[in-house]
Order: structure tokens, then sequence, then C-alpha cells
């Protein structure tokens, strides 16, 4: 029958074995050269895109470059405008003793030469020219923020401009509206001037990607100023802006406000809206990003907070609580009774680290508080499987996903690669690393992700029981807030960056535990301190990420240490209290 078929045209004609054996070559070969053509084609095709946008930013950049040109500021007059204090700036603002073009036109300037050295802007927000015109023509009464520039992390949401995380993907896909805290700064008067630099993805303590390229620390250009709100931290740090919004999820603004010298507040989600702030992985809920203000000082920061928790806030988002700023919480002078600990039991800190802790602990006793030693419990369980956990619960598809195409930053390489790998590779990695450096072995394991919506419901059920447990150790102290470090050392080394993630342990906490926290200066290494790191006796760096730590450690001397003030859920007010206890007790 089949022969007939065939003889009748109504079956193709097969060709035999022996013809498929000698033409298998030709075919195996066709199909490798459309896979080069088409993988060519596609790298071009992306090549032409990130320089399509390259060219835009670098238009961008000129077509500032040239305002400024043609309504030039006098040196003196930007001199003493960069000089000033946000206080002192919002009071000769609001007086109409400057105007705020020239304010705009002095941090413009300045953000142009800090990028010049640091490369933290990704692009100029153009209409800040005309919104300063604005604020200027007003004659109905002002905003508490009125003509103050402010800078703003890429990821930020503002209209008609790009929020890529440093990704291909959002390339070109500009935002259709301004995020809420865009909205409420504007109505308060502020204006939004710069944006700067993420690390791609944002899963990184890194600041760097394909699109935008490196930002380096603005006192040492061999050092990262962190992430992911890198950006923001180098352009406070250096001076080429007075007060800036950035996001956190795991330690991304008060990690690069220690690095680079400068404050930043982590307020409990809810407290601040997070409409309109970009993350790559929005269904996961478990431990969740917040915009962090930043500020130069701490008297910056409270000014800049509070005008953030406005009405005009509770109004635009009804998600957040609508609680105003309490002046009562944070002019308090009832003493507080104040934990402090060093070590969380992940990476080792640094003596300058330690060093910084008591002293912020002699400050605040200065100022009338009792400091007693707290232990938390089981911090050191709490970074690998209660925030890496939930962080790639999904092996992080979500980010990759949207990285086919895409290069894979250096910062970004270790994450990508475990999340890539097969699984039981990931678990054979992760067996091998445990003996090594059990931090890093922990956290390696999380990178299979989980298994189940059951699994997931576990580690959403954990979470609720540590900070239940959490809780009952703070109350049985009596405790107000708690000092501890911000991250274990200063600013690391470029190629460290992304490998020392387990570092964020002692930020990543108070985002499991949802707790409000926030990042002061408080000293600078020391040559001792340099050299207490190098003695074995003093700093053994046991484990992996240890002597990664102490490897970075040469050579850090002057570098700006802070310490992490924390407090319960919406204290926020209270937290800023503590940093500006530790900031008069230093000056005392």
């Amino acid at each position: 029958m089949w022969q007939k078929l065939r003889e009748t045209s109504l079956l193709p004609e097969f060709p035999s074995i022996e013809s498929l054996r000698h033409s298998a070559p030709a075919i195996v070969g066709c199909c490798v050269a459309a896979w080069v053509v088409r993988a060519a084609w596609r790298k071009h095709a992306f090549d032409q895109k990130l320089s399509k946008k390259r060219d835009q930013l670098q238009a961008s950049m000129n077509t500032l470059r040239q305002q400024l040109y043609e309504y030039p500021l006098s040196l003196t007059t930007r001199e003493y405008i960069l000089g000033l204090s946000l206080t002192d700036l919002q009071h000769k603002l609001q007086t109409g003793d400057l105007k705020a073009i020239d304010v705009l036109r002095a941090y413009q300037s300045r953000a142009l030469e800090v990028d010049e050295k640091c490369n933290c802007v990704v692009e100029p927000i153009l209409e800040a020219e005309e919104w300063a015109v604005l604020c200027d023509s007003k004659t109905d009464p002002k905003g508490p923020l009125h003509g103050i520039p402010v800078s703003i992390k890429e990821n930020i949401e503002i209209e008609g401009y790009d929020c890529t995380g440093g990704m291909e993907y959002y390339i070109h896909k500009p935002a259709t509206q301004d995020a809420v805290v865009i909205q409420v700064l504007k109505r308060q008067g502020a204006i939004p001037f710069m944006r700067t630099n993420v690390p791609q993805t944002m899963y990184s303590y890194g600041c760097s990607n394909p699109i935008y390229g490196v930002t380096t620390h603005p006192k040492d250009p061999a050092r990262s100023p962190s992430g992911s709100s890198g950006g923001e931290g180098a352009i406070l740090g250096a001076g080429g802006s007075i007060c800036g919004l950035g996001t956190d999820i795991g330690g991304s603004v008060r990690v690069p406000a220690q690095m680079c010298g400068v404050c930043a507040l982590k307020p409990t989600r809810g407290r601040l809206s997070a409409e309109g702030h970009f993350t790559v992985n929005p269904g996961q809920t478990l431990v969740q990003g917040v915009v962090g203000p930043m500020a130069q000082d701490v008297e910056g920061l409270v000014r800049f907070t509070e005008a953030l928790m406005a009405p005009e806030m509770f109004a635009l988002d009804p998600q957040v609580v609508p609680i105003p700023f309490r002046k009562e919480m944070y002019e308090s002078t009832q003493p507080l009774k104040i934990g402090f600990y060093t070590w969380d039991g992940n990476i080792r800190p640094v003596p300058a680290t330690i060093r910084a802790v008591h002293v912020a602990k002699t400050a605040l006793e200065k100022m009338g508080h009792k400091v007693v030693s707290f232990s938390p419990p089981r911090t050191s369980c709490v970074f690998p499987s209660l925030f890496v956990g939930p962080m790639t619960g999904d092996r992080c598809q979500s980010v990759r996903e949207r990285m086919v195409r895409d290069y894979v930053d250096q910062s970004l390489k270790l994450v990508y690669v475990a999340c890539a790998l097969p699984k039981w590779v990931v678990s054979l990695i992760s067996r091998a690393l445990l003996p090594l450096d059990p931090v890093l072995g922990k956290s390696f394991q999380k990178f299979t992700g989980v298994k189940s919506v059951y699994d997931w419901f576990k580690v959403a059920d954990r979470i609720q029981k540590y900070r239940k447990e959490f809780l009952e150790h703070w109350n049985k102290q009596d405790l107000d807030a708690v000092i501890c470090p911000v991250y274990p050392c200063p600013a690391v080394v470029l190629k460290s960056a992304g490998r020392l993630t387990a570092g964020g342990s002692y930020c990543a906490l108070y985002n499991v535990l949802r707790y409000s926290a926030g990042s002061v200066p408080v000293t600078t290494v020391t040559e001792a301190d340099v050299q207490e790191v190098a003695d074995p006796e003093v700093y053994p760096a046991t484990t992996l990420l240890e002597k990664l730590t102490k490897q970075g450690s040469k050579g850090s001397q002057g570098l700006p240490v802070s310490v992490q003030c924390v407090c319960l859920p919406y204290h926020e007010e209270q937290v800023l209290r503590v940093m500006r206890d530790v900031e008069r007790g230093l000056s005392t």
C-alpha cells in the first residue's frame, strides 16, 4: 500500500539512510553557520541599541554643558552656594537671598566635575532649568524644599526617562509618569536634576553595568562606592549633590552612605511610597525594597525626610501609612536605652569597623543615653536563609529571562553563573565551600531556588517566626534602639565589590525584620587600623570572604566608616534622633 501511495505521489519520497549519512556533515555545518550568523546579528543589534543609548546620554550631557556655558555663574557665587548646608540653603531660598536657578547651576556644574572623576551620573534631567525658573517666578507660599536640587537613583521613575537597572532589555522604554516620591518632591518645591548610576540588576554591592559603565569611589578611583545606590553615594560624597533619593532592599542606601561618608535612612516599608520604584523582581514580596533619602549630614537628612512625609504623599498613594513626620519624637530629650554589637557571626568586621561602633557608643553616652551590649539571635542564619533565599527563590529567572542578549557585568557574574548552573552542580559547589566558608557555602546553596509554593510558604513562615523571636530579645532588654556596623569593612577595591555580597548581612537583617535604620559617619580608617588588619592575631581571616576583606583593606587609611542606627518599625524619627546624637556626641 505504501509503495502505491508513493507511486501516486501522495507520500513524499524519503531519503535513504545512506544519503542522510553522507549529507549529515553538511546539515550540521549549515545549522552551526545559521546559529553563528544569528548570534552575530543579535550582538550587532544589541551593540547598535547600546550605542544609540550612549549617544543619547552624551547629547544630554552636551546640552547641559552648553546651557552652563551660555549662562555662567561666577566662581565666587558657586563656591558660596556649594559651601552651604541644606538647612542654610533652604533658608536662603525661602527668603529670596538666593535664586533657584543659581543654586541649580552651581550643583549642575559641580555634578559634571564629579562625574568626570567617578562616573556617577547617568544623565542630567534637562527639564530642571525650566522647573528652577518656575520656582523663581512663584509669588504664592513656597514649599519646604523650594529650589533644592535633588539627585535621583536611576531606578526611580521620572516621566520620559528610561529605568533600566543597567539592563539592555529596558533601554528605550521610558516611564510614562513620575514615581510618587518624585511627584511629592516637585510639589514641595524640589528640583530633580541628575540621575545616578546603579549596578546591573541592582543585585550587587558594586556599581557598574554595560550601559553606563563603572562608578568609582570619590576618594579613591581604585575602590567602589558600593551599591546599589552607588551613584548616589558617590555624587553626595563628592559634593555634587546636597541630597538625593536611593532605594534599599539589603543595605543599598546605607552601605554606599558608609563607603562615601554621607548619611542615609532606610524607612519601614510603607512609610514612603514605593509606587514607581522600579525593581527587576516585583513578585518577590517577602523582603521588599524601599525608597530611602540620603544627604550630606544628619540635619539635612531630617529636613529632607520631613518634607517627604507629607499629606501629598498620603493622598497620592493610599498604601502609605499616613503618619506625618513626628517632631516630638525627633526632638525628645528623654534618655534612651541603646543596645550595641560589633559582629553578626558572618564576615568578621575589621578593626576600624569595631572601633567605629565603640566611638559611637561613647558619643551616645556623652549625650546621656544608656548603651548596653546586645546579642541578636541567630544572625548567622538570617542572611543565607531568610535574605538570599527569598531573593533567589526563582533562581533569578525574572532577571535571567531579561538578560538573554545582554552582556553580564563583572559585578554580577558570580550571582548570574550560580543561578544558571544546574542545581546539582550548585549543591556540589556549596558542599565544597562549607568547610572553607560557612556563610558563602550556605548562601550558595540558596541559588538552587525553592522547589514548590509549599516551600515558599515555609520560608515566609520562618521569616515571621524570626521576627517574633528577634522582638522578644529586643523587648527582654527593654531597648529603644541598637547601633552596629553597616558593613564589615570600608570601601573595597573594585574587583571585590561583587564578591563580598555577604558583607551586606549587617544591613539585610533589618530589611528582613522591616525595622527602620540609618547610616551615619563616625570616623575614618587610621594607619593603626590598617596595621591591625594585617596582624593575624588581631584579624585572623579564617574564611574565604574574610581573606578577601583583609586583602581589600590594604591602603584604606582615610576612608570613612559609619555605624548603623536601628529602631523598631515606623520609628524613623527616633532613628534620626540617634543619628543626630551620635553626630553631636562626636563634636563634644
